[in-house]
């Protein structure tokens, strides 16, 4: 009987530590699925320094360029506020050999304007348009490209630790 008990106490002890025990299940494979990406480009008075907007723009039409053909890229523009330059959509209903060009060419028009940067801001957009792009299409990996010079002003950017951001940092 006291076997019994101690095997209950145990499975209990157990049941309750199921939260804390590593999952070690392989993660789903997204090889070959069709990936969305949000690239966000600073577009704040601190990259009117030097040359620093022609290589954002510059990285930014490099990630836009990776882009399968199955994929889907969304561009936006943040400094204080944050700007769709090329939406999902858009690029959905674009001709599949022209969506980067389109793309790119929206970004072009583009210009830093005098504001300060708003990152926490900008993430917290860029991942509501996955969300709202992951619901309306089929399940694939999502990822933000951020491009930015990433100001030590702004609060939000000691926190960026996250493998779903791929950072491009510009020299200061």
């Amino acid at each position: 009987m006291l076997l019994l008990r101690c095997l209950v106490l145990a499975l209990l002890a157990l049941g309750f530590a199921r939260p804390f025990l590593k999952d070690r299940s392989a993660p789903p494979d997204t090889a070959g699925l069709p990936r969305r990406t949000v690239v966000l480009v600073d577009a704040s008075a601190s990259m009117r320094r030097d040359n620093l907007w022609a290589d954002a723009r510059d990285k930014a039409a490099a990630a836009i360029r990776q882009a399968a053909p199955g994929d889907e890229v969304s561009v936006m523009a943040f400094s204080r506020r944050v700007t769709p330059v090329f939406r999902f959509d858009e690029w959905k209903s674009a001709p599949a050999g022209e969506r980067a060009a389109l793309a790119i060419a929206r970004l072009g028009d583009v210009k830093p304007d005098w504001s300060s940067t708003h990152l926490g801001q900008a993430l917290v957009q860029a991942a509501e348009s996955l969300a709202e792009a992951d619901a309306a299409s089929a399940a694939g990996p999502c990822r933000i490209v951020l491009v930015s010079d990433i100001q030590e002003g702004d609060r939000k950017s000691t926190r960026l630790n996250s493998s779903h951001v791929a950072l491009s940092r510009m020299p200061s």
